[in-house]
């Protein structure tokens, strides 16, 4: 998912209303709203489906995500540049990870299981266009990024939409319940 929103080229974006910036500032934010997005992601899954998943993981990859902002902020540019190439294996493992916690919440019978199915559909696209059109194989168009991060955002937008709502039913029914009681002792 990370791929297509830094895919979608940021700095296209920072250069259209800031076209006086220096592009290795450009570049900067580039990355680091690529390295922002991966620990908030990880942070979403964690946050919706506490149960299910490993808290090392998430911990370390949060941790890398933050080491990795630092640096892209304090390091030359020059010095960065490999270090992106070799996180792009560091978001093919976090979305194994995303899978595994899919599975689990499968087979716990978890809420809203099928937004984050759509979720992951939409960033394994995402992943593996990125990976075929880095290596030359494909050609992409910016509509296909655009299409399977709308996947994910979407789904993951109606899975928080949907805990929020079992979570406010939910509380609903123990008001209503304490509501009962209350009148029952009375």
């Amino acid at each position: 998912a990370s791929f297509g929103f830094w895919k979608s080229s940021i700095t296209k974006v920072y250069h259209y209303f800031f076209p006086e910036w220096d592009w290795v500032w450009s570049l900067r934010i580039e990355f680091v709203s690529l390295f922002l997005f991966n620990f908030a992601l990880v942070g979403f899954i964690n946050s919706m489906y506490p149960k299910q998943n490993w808290k090392p993981f998430v911990l370390f990859t949060q941790g890398l995500e933050i080491l990795l902002i630092v640096l892209t902020l304090l390091l030359p540019i020059r010095m960065i540049f490999p270090v992106v190439g070799y996180h792009i294996n560091w978001i093919g493992i976090e979305l194994i990870y995303i899978i595994f916690v899919m599975i689990k919440s499968i087979k716990t019978n978890t809420k809203g299981f099928g937004f984050i199915i759509w979720g992951v559909i939409g960033g394994l696209l995402n992943f593996v266009i990125y990976v075929l059109q880095d290596n030359n194989i494909i050609t992409a168009q910016e509509a296909i990024f655009f299409t399977t991060n709308i996947v994910l955002l979407l789904a993951l937008g109606l899975l928080i939409v949907d805990k929020l709502f079992f979570d406010f039913s939910s509380l609903s029914k123990k008001a209503e319940m304490a509501l009962k009681v209350k009148s029952q002792f009375l």
